[in-house]
């Protein structure tokens, strides 16, 4: 397909060193922007889904795979963009929070409320609480992006992280609910929309998912990438105009794709 593509994927293709590459980076780029195209909807089977994916690619070692991290560089603007909100947003916080303390007895002067965070990426090393938090505070969306899904696998095992009920509950966009005991408070997410993008060994698959039973297995899309027996001569090319900094440069372009789509009016795709 990658001479059939839209304008923005075609400018991502054409960075790619082989087929397989380009595989890589189109798989890579459609996962993180799925997290990121807000108001677009479709029906299947008669119930609203979103554009939401779950990719897992996997390769042995020297493979190729490390050119996903390109794919990141995508949404950065956007993560960019809400961490400069959020900073903004903190700051107000704790200067009407320095005026409440100042006016405690002053029955006009309310308790601020603490700003959510926001954030679109959420680290797979996280408690299980902490991700569907970081989720109720952007809306029910999240990307998570690990270059090695081990991360993920070792928060599954461990007493505070296992929250693969949740990643599968996500998936089909169905509610996740949850108790904050610091605040005794019912949290509820109603339409979860969240995107997962991980690399590995496939030895690091079945250390995420052990079996085919496992509800994560038919839930995530899997591409496998084959060795190529042949050298690359990595100083071979002009190294002043790099993949890094073109792949930055469509970052910024989506982010305007991105900005329209979030004052639009929902569209049925």
């Amino acid at each position: 397909v990658k001479d059939d593509l839209p304008y923005l994927l075609t400018q991502i293709v054409e960075k790619a060193h082989s087929d397989e590459d380009a595989d890589l980076l189109i798989l890579g780029s459609l996962a993180v922007f799925s997290a990121c195209l807000p108001n677009i909807y479709g029906v299947y089977n008669k119930r609203e889904v979103y554009p939401n994916l779950f990719v897992f690619i996997t390769a042995q070692a020297s493979a190729g795979r490390g050119r996903l991290s390109l794919c990141r560089k995508l949404v950065e603007p956007i993560q960019k963009h809400m961490r400069e909100r959020n900073k903004a947003e903190y700051e107000d916080y704790k200067r009407k929070q320095a005026e409440y303390v100042a006016n405690r007895k002053n029955p006009d002067y309310e308790q601020p409320e603490e700003p959510p965070l926001r954030t679109l990426f959420m680290p797979a090393n996280s408690s299980a609480t902490s991700v569907y938090k970081v989720l109720n505070d952007n809306d029910g969306v999240g990307l998570m992006f690990e270059s090695e899904g081990d991360t993920l696998a070792n928060t599954f095992n461990s007493d505070f992280g296992n929250f693969s009920d949740g990643l599968r509950k996500a998936f089909h966009h169905e509610p996740i609910s949850y108790n904050r005991r610091k605040e005794n408070e019912f949290v509820e997410l109603d339409k979860p929309k969240f995107s997962v993008l991980l690399s590995g060994t496939p030895r690091q698959i079945t250390n995420l998912i052990p079996d085919a039973e496992n509800g994560l297995f038919s839930r995530f899309l899997f591409y496998y990438m084959n060795i190529r027996m042949e050298w690359d001569d990595v100083f071979s090319e002009d190294d002043s105009y790099t993949d890094d900094h073109a792949f930055e440069l469509l970052g910024e372009k989506f982010l305007d794709y991105y900005n329209v789509l979030k004052v639009q009016q929902p569209v049925r795709f």
